[in-house]
């Protein structure tokens, strides 16, 4: 999805795209986060104190510090003034975003099917933004904390279409199948939108960067990107080719459609991994790094 495209977009039109489902907004926490980012010399106590006057926040921060992938001991006592001194104000933003984000697109009206399904898939979402971090970190191509919004964001229409519509879990898992030429061409044919459009708008709505935002509408449309014969390098390729990598890795294919093979990356893996430069080694040693962080394939149970 284009800037060009959605530039002269009515809101008639947009309303028939969304087809009566609601774009969450970011809550004012992360708006005055960020505010306090903006700022010449922003202050860290400042951060620290805005995130601890939500308790569940500040809880759910520090429960994520204590994943694998930061590293932080689990005996050690910590505090959020602590994490932000530790791994930077823009690591702990995204943190914060995440919890936000899952606490925005959440009905407490949900069945119990259905709230095991929307669970998983948050889960799963943590795991691709960590992913995409690491290899980001790896190659060198873009910044880690962009690669992890970026991540985290790719997948949240699915959530929205998930509470939208009631068989939205077997449809994916048809699409997933990748019978028609893209994933998202089988949710257009039971809905006339489908979740990378709704993520194009979260991440709009959430004031996420133009190119984040871009990649996010487009991310399962590119496969002719990375097959063209002269493909010429670009930030937004960049950020795909570790989207895709990303997903691929973390098992996203099997949270989000319990399918046992990754039918998307067969398509275009070799595409990916030829514009990444990665051989068979990088592959190999890229995924026992994120396997040691406690994700891949065998993390999920079928």
């Amino acid at each position: 999805m284009s800037q060009s495209n959605t530039a002269v977009i009515t809101e008639d039109e947009l309303k028939k795209i969304l087809r009566g489902i609601s774009i969450p907004s970011p809550p004012q926490l992360l708006a005055d986060l960020q505010m306090e980012l903006m700022m010449p010399a922003p202050e860290l106590s400042v951060i620290a104190k805005m995130i601890n006057e939500d308790v569940g926040l500040a809880g759910g921060v520090i429960k994520i510090l204590r994943t694998p992938f930061y590293g932080l001991n689990e005996e050690e006592d910590l505090s959020v003034t602590q994490a932000v001194l530790m791994l930077g104000m823009n690591s702990v933003l995204n943190i914060v975003n995440s919890l936000c984000l899952r606490a925005e697109i959440c009905n407490e009206k949900l069945s119990k099917e259905m709230a095991v399904f929307l669970n998983r898939f948050w889960d799963g979402a943590s795991d691709v933004a960590v992913a995409a971090a690491t290899i980001a970190k790896v190659t060198g191509r873009v910044p880690p904390d962009r690669a992890y919004l970026m991540g985290l964001f790719s997948n949240a229409g699915i959530a929205l279409m998930a509470q939208r519509y009631e068989n939205y879990p077997e449809v994916i898992k048809e699409a997933y199948l990748c019978n028609e030429k893209r994933i998202v061409d089988t949710e257009n044919k039971y809905y006339k939108t489908n979740h990378a459009v709704l993520g194009y708008y979260i991440a709009k709505s959430w004031h996420l960067p133009k190119l984040i935002t871009e990649v996010i509408g487009k991310h399962h449309s590119c496969a002719e990107l990375f097959s063209a014969t002269n493909v010429k390098e670009s930030n937004q390729l960049d950020l795909l080719a570790i989207l895709k990598l990303a997903e691929h890795f973390s098992g996203a294919y099997k949270i989000v459609s319990q399918q046992e093979v990754d039918c998307e990356w067969e398509q275009i893996g070799e595409d990916v991994l030829l514009y990444l430069k990665m051989t068979a080694s990088d592959y190999d040693d890229l995924k026992d790094d994120l396997e040691d962080l406690g994700l891949g394939e065998q993390s999920y149970a079928m």
